[in-house]
């Protein structure tokens, strides 16, 4: 009897164990599939700024394929969410909003494509154009210029036809910067206006030698296409394609918004078929527990034994599955689902990895809405500083011979800190960049490639580059890690403070990755300030001493930690002078097949 009793506890709490576990094995899933697809849809919504700002089509073609991929995981998920039982009408509705979204960001790839397109033939009509118009500016000095003197009317038309010409160019410049149609229309007018004048103008010359040529530069300004009409035309297509953007922009963005709060709904709903799920396993754990009481007075020992047996084993199972979601955790995957619970210790280390992990998840979204961010602005900042130059340019061209000493100090200042934010700007970019785009996999011999870098960042009379032991010759990202090197040779030679000055480059082999440093022999770093020197925007000295933008280590050294490497700066110019910088960098890059390049 007492063993009989036994086999029944036993089998009828594995019966309630396998029921619990039915329960949350489809309930789970459903759970995970729905957080995934919410993150799907956040991926689809944040992809239209990046592909409105793909003003090169190697990146419209990532970006495009990456879409594409969000698209076909969609797809996935949402037909296992139907196979698990999800709310079938809010799935479709999803369904059918981001297909909505998805057919928008497939036309605004389109559109880019043809905006890319439109603004490489702009660029090479607008040059055309210019150039035909210099042409004509020459014929007309060389006719100024003549020997035996024309009479006055002669002058006077030739020096309205050069006014003309250059009213031409600035027109041309103008209408690349236009933004909208009417501006277009009315520059447009005026290209119209100029060349009608200088034909009437040309017809007017009574000078044989001079008409001919005359009218062949005349012919060829005015041609349709190339020339000022097929450039208006382009202008014209450019604003009308970004504008269709604007749009579609809009709209993805609204019904981004309805799209992610109905994603958030099923996310909920899943959590709530979870929360059900534990509810009837509680049940049946509950009538297990009548059932086993029963059991347990025909053999109270064989029970106590049993009971015991299976609660250590359940402390075992959660034990384990915390330890495999925490261990998944801190490899970055943030999708982990954290599935133990309870009110004992375990349960509270559970509460504590389930902070730890909504933590990490908005550091890490934090973090792509920076990038992102830096990116676009520094790509939008672009076309502005162009349009202030390129004033400053005409200002200077309006009042050739009027401008003063000081006037003139003024306007070359003013050339030198649009440089200086041309530069600025680049660098974010180049900053934003880091991380976010592939690198490509070569055969590096830093033997050969370090004096070639050297040479370009540092004057060759002034400064020499000494290897003091043989580097490697290694497969690794090539174009990251010159860039280290090209910025760090810069860094020596900009803040050198003597005539001449020397560089050191050595390495050492740590096991899974290279010790690489850097050394010069210059003035140093004070310590208070070493922190200072790798943070963004930051320079030692006033840019009117050193010009550089302050980004130059920034970039250094978070290309260094997007490889999973370190660096460090070791100077104390109350000791010794000089500066050494020590990286450590991949011996293996991640992904690259040494076999392939052993040739």
């Amino acid at each position: 009897m007492s063993m009989l009793a036994a086999i029944v506890g036993i089998a009828s709490y594995e019966v309630i164990e396998d029921a619990q576990d039915e329960a949350l094995d489809r309930a789970l899933p459903a759970a995970r599939a729905a957080d995934h697809l919410a993150m799907q849809v956040m991926a689809l919504v944040a992809a239209t700024p990046a592909v409105v700002s793909a003003d090169e089509n190697a990146h419209l073609r990532r970006e495009a394929a990456g879409i594409r991929l969000i698209d076909e995981n969609f797809r996935q998920t949402a037909a296992q969410l139907r196979d698990l039982g999800a709310a079938d009408d809010l799935l479709r509705l999803i369904e059918a909003a981001f297909q909505s979204v998805f057919a928008n960001l497939e036309r605004s790839i389109d559109l880019v494509g043809a905006r890319n397109h439109s603004t490489g033939q702009r660029s090479l009509v607008a040059a055309q154009t210019k150039a035909e118009a210099n042409r004509l500016i020459a014929v007309l000095e060389s006719g100024l210029a003549e020997t035996g003197r024309p009479d006055d009317r002669t002058i006077e038309r030739l020096t309205a036809m050069r006014l003309l010409a250059g009213t031409v160019i600035h027109h041309i410049d103008a209408l690349i910067l236009s933004n909208s149609q009417s501006a277009v229309a009315e520059i447009g007018q005026k290209l119209s206006n100029d060349l009608r004048s200088l034909a009437s103008f040309a017809r007017a010359v009574d000078r044989p030698k001079l008409r001919e040529p005359l009218a062949q530069a005349l012919k060829s300004l005015s041609a349709e296409v190339p020339g000022p009409a097929s450039l208006v035309r382009l202008q014209s297509r450019i604003i009308e394609i970004d504008a269709r953007l604007d749009q579609l922009g809009r709209e993805n963005r609204e019904r981004g918004e309805r799209l992610q709060a109905d994603a958030a709904l099923l996310v909920s709903e899943a959590g709530l078929l979870v929360d059900t799920a534990s509810a009837d396993a509680r049940s049946t754990v509950a009538y297990a527990h009548i059932t086993l009481a029963t059991v347990a007075t025909l053999a109270f020992a064989a029970a106590v034994f049993v009971g015991w047996r299976y609660v250590l084993r359940d402390v075992a199972r959660r034990l384990s599955s915390l330890s495999r979601e925490t261990r998944d955790l801190a490899l970055g995957n943030t999708d982990v689902r954290v599935t133990v619970s309870g009110s004992d210790e375990l349960g509270e280390m559970a509460d504590a990895v389930r902070v730890f992990k909504a933590n990490a998840a908005a550091l890490r979204q934090s973090n792509a809405e920076l990038e992102q961010f830096a990116y676009v602005a520094s790509h939008d900042l672009k076309a502005p500083l162009r349009s202030i130059a390129n004033l400053a340019t005409w200002i200077e061209q309006d009042l050739e011979g009027a401008l003063a000493g000081e006037t003139r100090q003024h306007m070359a200042l003013l050339h030198g800190r649009i440089n200086r934010m041309g530069r600025l700007l680049d660098d974010l970019l180049q900053y934003s960049r880091v991380g976010r785009n592939r690198a490509e996999v070569s055969v590096l011999d830093l033997n050969t490639v370090l004096p070639e870098l050297f040479g370009i960042a540092a004057e060759s009379q002034r400064f020499k580059l000494q290897l003091a032991s043989p580097l490697p010759r290694f497969v690794t990202a090539r174009e990251p890690l010159e860039q280290i090197f090209l910025n760090l040779f810069s860094n020596a030679a900009k803040h050198h403070d003597a005539p001449f000055g020397n560089v050191v480059v050595a390495v050492r082999d740590l096991g899974s990755v290279f010790e690489f440093s850097v050394s010069d022999d210059g003035r140093g770093i004070p310590k208070d300030l070493q922190k200072k020197i790798f943070m963004m925007f930051q320079v030692l000295r006033s840019r009117d001493e050193i010009e550089g933008s302050g980004m130059g280590l920034a970039i250094v050294k978070k290309t260094i930690e997007a490889a999973g490497c370190t660096i460090t700066v070791e100077s104390d110019p109350e000791t010794m002078r000089g500066t050494c910088f020590r990286f450590t960098w991949p011996k293996q890059w991640p992904g690259a097949n040494s076999d392939k390049w052993a040739a």
